[in-house]
């Protein structure tokens, strides 16, 4: 096992870490955050060519993906795409949309490793 993947099975010992969907009020983003349920799967797609962070990982609310709901946060991309590489498939469900009562809302979500 490679040093990166010791560090990573160490750094993620528990098999799963909350998160929360970053650029959620961009376009229409909004709506189909408050559509979204506790425990509600979410689809990632790795954009490798994002002109703007080739190591972005867009999240979308159905596995067409054309329900568009924003990006993982830049602090995990990169343990996320180790992952991929080392064929750790992960999940990401809905944990919380936040907000409800506010003009904006967010989404927490939970990732877990599948090994």
């Amino acid at each position: 096992m490679s040093a990166d993947m010791n560090e990573l099975n160490e750094k993620f010992k528990n098999n799963a870490f909350f998160s929360k969907i970053k650029g959620v009020t961009i376009g229409n983003r909004q709506q189909h955050i408050r559509n979204l349920k506790k425990a509600d799967k979410l689809y990632p797609l790795f954009e490798d060519d994002n002109k703007f962070d080739p190591n972005a990982i867009k999240l979308f609310a159905d596995e067409a993906m054309v329900i568009d709901l924003g990006y993982i946060s830049k602090d995990l991309v990169g343990d996320l795409r180790k992952f991929k590489k080392n064929k750790i498939d992960f999940e990401i469900r809905v944990t919380e949309v936040t907000g409800l009562k506010k003009p904006t809302q967010g989404c927490n979500i939970l990732i877990v490793l599948k090994r």
